[in-house]
């Protein structure tokens, strides 16, 4: 009598079926155990191998299970045996995530792996989104706080900036 899905007969005279260990699912003849590759692990059953989700890696074979991607990097396709960080001028806040983000304009991000953006400091600007810098005033113009560190403007009468 064959093994239900998800187990298997080690010896042909035995009349029980085991589970396999952690990472490995029945091979084809149910008389063995074989390893998930890299970049999958047991499905819910522990009937076959899946590839990682987007957002998801496995390093190892006979991995047990998919693992999230920390914040700050992302996998995007299927079967990933590792993240990969942020580029500079993008973010990603959240585990198990597909992609980055574009630092919105007014910030900045200038490493890889960024988990936040930053706001550009006074007299500075970050005209476009997915900056990896803020640029700086031109002399006699200062940052317009209305439009948080996106555009520059006119100093008013009786201000100066010399920058």
């Amino acid at each position: 009598e064959p093994c239900p899905p998800g187990k298997h007969n080690p010896t042909a005279s035995s009349k029980y079926c085991s589970s396999c260990p952690s990472g490995q699912v029945p091979n084809s003849n149910k008389d063995g155990c074989d390893k998930c590759a890299i970049g999958e692990a047991p499905n819910a059953g522990k009937t076959l191998c899946d590839k990682c989700s987007a957002g998801k890696y496995q390093p190892d074979s006979g991995g047990a299970a998919c693992l999230e991607c920390d914040e700050g990097t992302f996998s995007n396709g299927d079967g990933s045996v590792s993240c990969t960080k942020c580029s500079p001028g993008t973010f990603q806040g959240s585990k198990g995530m597909s992609s980055c983000d574009q630092c919105p304009k007014g910030e900045y991000a200038n490493t890889a792996g960024a988990t936040k953006c930053t706001p550009c400091q006074a007299g500075h600007v970050a005209r476009e989104r997915g900056m990896v810098a803020c640029e700086a005033c031109k002399l006699g113009e200062k940052s317009n706080k209305k439009i948080s560190g996106t555009s520059c403007i006119q100093c008013t009468k009786g201000e100066y900036q010399d920058l």
